[in-house]
């Protein structure tokens, strides 16, 4: 093929038209849905799921297995894709990724509250958005027509619960955009990784090309090992997955032995490569805090327990359940409650000083929104929106977030707390950490952290439970906190917007993208799961469930809580300690501690993924690297780290066919 006729063909790949858009999104969030509920045997789920995958990175699946997909079928018609083409299969695998972040990890929501309606006794969920009970019964077992008229009213709210919570939260990624991005440079690892491969994939540098492929490799032989010796038992298990490791997130639960029975802080150990991997691309400081401060911890929470506090701890427990399991652990007993102090109090004060120390860059956008003299004026034709359309964005859909709760079933008290001190609270924490990082702080895992704001509202469990508290309290925990669903508002088009930016794209076009991508998977996403019920069964599906009103979420978050007083203490006592680190931190240059990395190790999801060791492992490797050959040594090991990503991604379209396959034929 003539150079002419290649750059002609390139010309073809570089933009992208509307109607390619509607049509892959709808046919990729199809086959997305169907893999994601179909592959239901561990280790495929979550970890390797086609969609938000298990782990405290919470990698978009088909973010990067669109441009690899796409880079293979091009070049096989021998087409020449360009960055920016990649790009855009980039966000658009991305957010069709997000709309199954509604699957969760258990059960689509319209499903899921089937489910809970199947077995609801006592009519809690006799709801106009739950299909009757009798309909939701027949789906247990399955074998049955799909009722559309019945689902009808689920997928409307569904759908439009979550277009609100989207554009509610993506007015404040556009509002700190130029902030976050421009200004700060936040790397978002995963995005830079993303960035890697496709620049791997379209360059002609050999170095480049050589880096790409060994990471790969390197990801194919770590990765399927662990796949296979989940799923044939018979394999030997090299990497030592099958025992005391949680494959959800790649943790090993340390046993019980001489170290672990001495020493209370001792828990869980990150075992997962992908997780050392994008933790390489973190900003030193950053990854030494989080060592740092869980070193501290351990440290702090031995001295308690010569000092009388967390009896028992050492008898009979280990890993996670010393963390948050049990009346007595890390998270939640006292004298530290660690994720009071820092899950709540923490965050709370850091996003605090966040707004503060940037109050002179909000102060210019809110002048801007008002059509007075700004220093951002110059800046705001690049934007996605003006300042006054995002503004007015989040006021308009911050009423309409609180009123889907409302419509749902839940009271306005809870529904405001619900929204602001929870929902916006735990996602802007969580931008921030993924932005940093590559890894998500919204991932609370435990049930007092979500269950906090509600303390207010509820100051008991009311007995009987009613309607009103068993919705707030999922809504709460499931959605608010737990990076599932409400996520993708912001670290959809945050993550959007910062590919923008590392591939030279218009903001304003991939917002859009990633906006309308969004709206057209949601739907999709919703109605194949109704079909696949119908036809096999909630439990041959694995989403059967106990009474919502004996699940976790209602049992465990507002009673485990500390009386209101003390409650008050510790969140106070947690906001002044992360203040003041902020403030050091700002004032001198020279001050080695940072919040971020302090609040990623304290809190529960971060000491229940052991993130401390990923953190010292890509601490001491980033350094070595730096030491011996600087930057430019630096730069040429980040294709490796694109490579690794697209072997993960390669190992997870692996993992989850064989699951599909289990799933008919079981073996």
């Amino acid at each position: 093929m003539s150079s002419v006729e290649k750059r002609v063909l390139k010309e073809r790949v570089e933009e992208i038209s509307w109607a390619s858009v509607i049509v892959m999104v709808i046919i990729y969030t199809i086959v997305e849905s169907l893999t994601s509920d179909l592959a239901v045997v561990s280790p495929i789920k979550p970890r390797y799921m086609w969609g938000i995958q298990g782990g405290g990175s919470l990698l978009p699946f088909g973010a990067v297995f669109l441009p690899l997909i796409a880079y293979a079928v091009l070049k096989i018609l021998k087409y020449e894709p360009s960055p920016t083409y990649l790009a855009y299969l980039f966000t658009i695998g991305l957010m069709s990724s997000h709309a199954l972040s509604y699957h969760s990890f258990i059960a689509p929501w319209n499903v899921l509250f089937a489910a809970y309606r199947a077995v609801d006794e006592i009519n809690l969920l006799d709801l106009w958005w739950i299909p009757p009970k009798d309909v939701c019964v027949k789906i247990v077992a399955g074998g049955v027509g799909v009722d559309w008229i019945a689902w009808t009213p689920s997928v409307i709210y569904w759908t439009a619960h979550c277009i609100v919570i989207y554009f509610l939260l993506s007015s404040i990624v556009l509002i700190f955009r130029r902030l976050w991005i421009d200004v700060e440079r936040l790397p978002f690892p995963i995005v830079f990784a993303g960035y890697s491969t496709i620049d791997a994939l379209t360059t002609k540098d050999k170095g480049k090309i050589r880096s790409f492929l060994i990471g790969m490799i390197v990801a194919l032989a770590l990765e399927l090992p662990i796949i296979f010796a989940g799923l044939f038992p018979w394999l030997p298990d090299i990497y030592g997955w099958r025992t005391y490791t949680c494959t959800c997130g790649g943790v090993a639960c340390l046993p019980l032995g001489s170290i672990t029975e001495s020493v209370v802080g001792l828990t869980m150990v990150n075992k997962n490569p992908l997780t050392y991997a994008l933790f390489y691309l973190a900003p030193l400081s950053v990854l030494f805090n989080i060592w740092f401060w869980y070193l501290t911890l351990v440290i702090l929470v031995q001295i308690a327990y010569y000092f009388g506090y967390y009896t028992g701890i050492l008898t009979g427990t280990s890993g996670g359940c010393r963390v948050m399991g049990g009346s007595v652990n890390l998270a939640n007993s006292p004298p530290f409650r660690w994720d009071l102090l820092t899950g709540i109090g923490g965050v709370l004060g850091f996003i605090i000083l966040f707004l503060f120390n940037n109050r002179s860059y909000i102060v210019e956008t809110i002048k801007a929104a008002l059509g007075r003299p700004s220093e951002l004026s110059k800046y705001e034709k690049s934007e996605p929106l003006s300042y006054r359309a995002a503004y007015i964005m989040f006021i308009v859909f911050l009423v309409l977030a609180i009123a889907v709760l409302m419509v749902a079933g839940v009271n306005i008290g809870s529904a405001i707390a619900i929204v602001i001190p929870l929902g916006i609270v735990n996602y802007f924490i969580a931008v921030l950490t993924l932005g940093y990082t590559g890894y998500s702080q919204g991932w609370t895992l435990t049930f007092q952290r979500s269950g906090w704001a509600l303390r207010f509202v509820y100051p008991e469990i009311p007995q009987p439970p009613t309607t009103d508290y068993v919705l707030s309290a999922f809504f709460a925990y499931r959605l608010a906190t737990n990076s599932e669903t409400w996520n993708s508002g912001m670290e959809g088009p945050a993550y959007a917007l910062s590919m923008a930016s590392y591939a030279k794209i218009d903001n304003k076009k991939m917002y859009l993208l990633s906006t309308v991508s969004y709206i057209i998977a949601l739907p999709i996403a919703m109605i194949v799961p109704i079909a696949l019920s119908s036809i096999y069964g909630l439990t041959r599906l694995g989403f059967t469930r106990c009474p919502i009103e004996q699940g976790p979420c209602f049992n465990w978050g507002i009673p485990m809580l500390p009386e209101t007083p003390e409650l008050t203490s510790y969140i106070l006592t947690g906001a002044l300690i992360t203040a003041i680190i902020s403030i050091l931190r700002a004032r001198f240059v020279w001050f080695p501690f940072e919040p971020i990395g302090f609040i990623i190790a304290t809190t529960a999801s971060g000491m229940y993924l052991g993130i401390w060791a990923a953190a010292l492992g890509a601490w001491i490797i980033k350094t070595i690297v730096l030491k011996i050959g600087g930057s430019p040594l630096y730069e040429k090991t980040v294709p490796v780290i694109g490579g690794y990503l697209a072997g993960y991604i390669v190992s997870s379209v692996i993992a989850t066919l064989l699951g599909v396959i289990r799933f008919f034929i079981p073996f």
